[in-house]
């Protein structure tokens, strides 16, 4: 029937009988020929029919960095970043910036490097002033401006060190990497389970009624959508455990496949019956668990939610946050409606090219602190001209925090979304504009508080958490536990759903990854009194693997620029909003070499760094993490803001400072600045070698501790706020 979802159209084929068993194979010798004809697959011809040949490409791709031609860079800034290349030569053509000599730009980005000295292969690279795209007209190689940074710093990041490499590759590596994509004929029965409940399995009957009458979604809308169940394995501890799930399809046209796979350099793997509709990807949650979520298959590639339901006439869409959300609104609207892959932590690049075609996108993310830091972080991907943020009023925070509270409670949809406002500009907002996050603070001030450290709560509570747009700083004696005390923080703040990007310039990833998983896992990784690995290690990977960590590829000595530049990608690629830089004299190691040691100049090269970074959280709205070395003192010295190596500048610029104290017996984490609310405190810790990482002791043995600390003479007195 026509009014059946694509979803069931994948499984119709099977499941409803043809009149012959040859009418049967006619049938689908046709359509695998016509779907070959959109798919990059080569499935059998038919007897008497030639497919098309496969269009070719003459536009070369030197990385996959995709981006929206809304996103907006300025100009200025294009010329300005161009400039900083040694002996290049510039000048303006209109709105572009051309390049004399591709021979001085980053190795890999022209195709045809030689020859420059010939004037009919000059002036040959253009860089678009609006959005930073680059075409080479000499080799026919483009790219976007995060290309060219990435190029520039020699250094990639990538996350995890457990991802398969397909996964996590770029660039013209990634050109060669298949995106795996569902067994289509399985995926197109999860519906059936959800609606049919062949087996009658109780749990599938409470999901569907968990669906309807808690989540208020009518059974038209989940069978539009392709919502089912389905039940998948997932990591629990060091083995695997069964679940129950609600699945999500990405569902798209062969058309918009071809045409992502196209705009990304990317290939997607051969479908052995494809249809007019394929799914790219399934997203499960348990039902139970709803912190269990998996996509399958691994390795595959990225969609949306519900776009499969948009009218290809459509040039206005609504983007929430979860799947229950943009059912929500299209059930009360009408209104095309598709969520995120990811929720508000993270906006894949490879899905900017479905919402290309759309004037106009509303954000409709949930009505919380990171829900509105979403809309302003994507609204700059997508590009500014073309959002619209809808935000409920701030009296019915209460109750509607999203478009789903919105459809149970019964409010007019139609009128938020006729209300929603452009972002305002990154440089200049009203009290119109900052009214209603105001307000939300004023009424929750606990989720403005930072991202807590679960690990660490009496640590939580004197610096109230890592806020986004701040800098801080920690120090502490060789070989105290800086990279410790910092790995076991990221975990902590990965395991809350925030992107973090780690630049260990003293410790090499492998090295470090390996403690992390020690930490992560709570549990040595060893069997006791043998050198084998435990049975689980896998499963340990397979959770670690799911945190959004990303590692710079750099070591050792490190261009300050170079950095930045890779911390400007991942911001962008990866919506990264935690950085760790550890630590600053290893990255500028190889700049105190050239100075000859003069400390003057080192202290220089320190508080322009320090500056650079300051303005990056700032700019980026990011938290930066700042491991500094103290100056050389005595064993057991308690370390105060003048210990930091360097001028005040670094001490200055930071919004915390956290310097772990150790006298040999005891260890202990010392706030000795926080801009945020003023208090200071000291947190007695002690180490676990069993698990790697730090922890506090109990309250009453916490209070004897500080006693002790305290009445040390040497001790300075303070009164905390």
């Amino acid at each position: 029937p026509a009014s059946w979802p694509p979803c069931f159209a994948q499984v119709a084929p099977y499941a409803l009988p043809m009149a012959s068993r040859a009418t049967s194979l006619v049938r689908s010798a046709l359509q695998q020929w016509q779907a070959g004809r959109r798919l990059r697959c080569k499935p059998a011809s038919p007897v008497g029919l030639t497919p098309a040949p496969q269009p070719r490409t003459d536009v070369q791709r030197a990385a996959s960095t995709y981006v929206s031609k809304h996103h907006v860079i300025s100009k200025e800034e294009v010329h300005e970043y161009l400039s900083s290349i040694p002996d290049i030569q510039l000048r303006d053509s209109g709105d572009q910036v051309v390049v004399k000599d591709c021979s001085v730009l980053p190795s890999g980005f022209c195709g045809k490097p030689s020859g420059t000295e010939k004037a009919d292969n000059q002036w040959k690279v253009y860089f678009k002033g609006e959005g930073g795209v680059w075409f080479c007209h000499r080799c026919g190689s483009t790219g976007s401006y995060y290309d060219l940074k990435r190029m520039s710093g020699g250094a990639d990041v990538r996350k995890g060190l457990f991802t398969p490499q397909a996964a996590t590759d770029s660039g013209a590596k990634r050109n060669r990497v298949e995106l795996k994509m569902p067994d289509q004929r399985l995926v197109a029965r999860y519906p059936l389970t959800l609606t049919k409940n062949p087996s009658g399995d109780k749990e599938v009957t409470e999901i569907r009624s968990y669906l309807v009458n808690e989540r208020g979604l009518t059974p038209n809308t989940l069978l539009k959508y392709g919502v089912g169940c389905a039940p998948y394995r997932f990591p629990e501890g060091e083995t695997y455990v069964n679940a129950m799930c609600v699945t999500f399809p990405w569902i798209l046209s062969t058309e918009q496949l071809q045409q992502q796979d196209r705009d990304l350099g990317t290939t997607s793997a051969e479908l052995q019956q494809p249809g007019e509709y394929v799914t790219r990807r399934v997203k499960a949650r348990a039902y139970k668990r709803k912190s269990w979520q998996r996509l399958d298959p691994t390795g595959g590639g990225w969609g949306l939610f519900g776009l499969h339901t948009v009218p290809s006439d459509a040039t206005e869409i609504v983007l929430t946050e979860g799947e229950y959300d943009a059912m929500a609104v299209y059930q009360a609207t009408g209104l095309p409606a598709v969520s995120l892959p990811s929720g508000a932590s993270n906006l894949p690049l490879d899905v900017l090219p479905l919402l290309e075609r759309f004037d106009t996108i509303y954000l409709w993310m949930d009505n919380d602190g990171p829900g509105q830091a979403a809309c302003d972080k994507f609204a700059r991907k997508l590009g500014l001209n073309r959002c619209y943020v809808v935000k409920p009023d701030s009296r019915d925070t209460t109750r509607i925090k999203d478009a789903n509270d919105a459809l149970r409670a019964g409010v007019d949809m139609r009128a938020l979304i006729a209300a929603a406002e452009k972002p305002e500009h990154q440089d200049i907002a009203t009290f119109k504009h900052l009214r209603e996050q105001v307000l939300h603070e004023i009424r929750h001030p606990d989720e403005y508080n930072g991202t807590p450290i679960h690990t660490l709560p009496e640590l939580t509570k004197v610096i109230k958490g890592f806020r986004k747009g701040e800098m801080a700083l920690v120090t502490g004696p060789t070989g105290v536990g800086k990279t410790t005390l910092l790995s076991q923080m990221s975990i902590d703040v990965a395991r809350q759903g925030v992107n973090t990007l780690w630049g260990s310039f003293e410790v090499k990833n492998t090295r470090l990854v390996k403690k992390m998983l020690q930490q992560y896992h709570g549990n040595a990784l060893i069997k006791p009194g043998t050198a084998d690995v435990i049975d689980g290690i896998h499963a340990v990977a397979d959770q670690f693997q799911q945190l959004p960590l990303y590692f710079m590829t750099f070591h050792g000595g490190s261009e300050v620029d170079q950095v930045i530049d890779a911390m400007d990608f991942a911001v962008y690629a990866y919506d990264v909003e935690h950085v760790i830089i550890d630590n600053l004299q290893f990255m500028l190691s190889r700049l105190g070499r050239r100075s000859g040691g003069d400390f003057n100049s080192r202290f220089d090269q320190q508080d322009l760094a320090i500056e650079k970074f300051r303005r990056f959280a700032t700019d980026k709205n990011v938290h930066i993490t700042l491991v500094v070395h103290p100056r050389k003192e005595d064993e057991g010295v308690r370390l105060g803001l003048s210990s930091v190596f360097g001028s005040a500048k670094a001490t200055q610029e930071a919004d915390c400072v956290l310097i772990i104290q150790s006298d040999g017996e005891l260890k202990y984490l010392d706030v000795k600045k926080n801009r945020y609310d003023g208090q200071l405190g000291i947190v007695p810790v002690h180490f676990s070698s069993f698990t790697g990482s730090y922890y506090e002791p109990n309250a009453e043995e916490s209070a004897n501790l500080k006693k002790r600390i305290l009445s040390k003479p040497e001790y300075p007195r303070f009164s905390g706020r």
